[in-house]
């Protein structure tokens, strides 16, 4: 049987000259209900989702913050100014993680959406 230090899951993974993964674990985007659902805000519960989750190689965050309310396509999209965004990725950051936010918008649905 071979030790699991053998495997390339667990290697480094180079994905540029800029950016080297403490592995090959990838954490998916995950839509946590953890934000505070009239400012659409991150808590301090979603920086600590997070920062649980920080070993993986990438964490990929979902939703990706709105540029606008309008543009959501959703009510429970995060939608706020980076300072808020911030503390989540510090949180990461402390850990040893990396972290990015998946590319996402309303789609079609969008103005229809907002125009209740």
């Amino acid at each position: 049987m071979a030790l699991i230090e053998n495997y390339k899951l667990l290697k480094p993974l180079q994905m540029s000259d800029y950016h080297l993964l403490k592995n090959n674990v990838v954490f998916g985007p995950a839509t946590p209900a953890r934000i505070n659902p009239r400012s659409h805000a991150p808590s301090e519960m979603t920086a600590t989702y997070y920062e649980q989750r920080s070993r993986a190689g990438l964490i990929i965050r979902k939703p990706a913050p709105s540029l606008s309310k309008a543009s959501d396509g959703t009510d429970h999209r995060i939608s706020t100014p980076p300072r808020r965004r911030q503390e989540v990725v510090d949180c990461v950051h402390k850990k040893g993680g990396k972290i990015c936010a998946a590319l996402a918008h309303g789609s079609a649905v969008a103005p229809f959406i907002r125009c209740k």
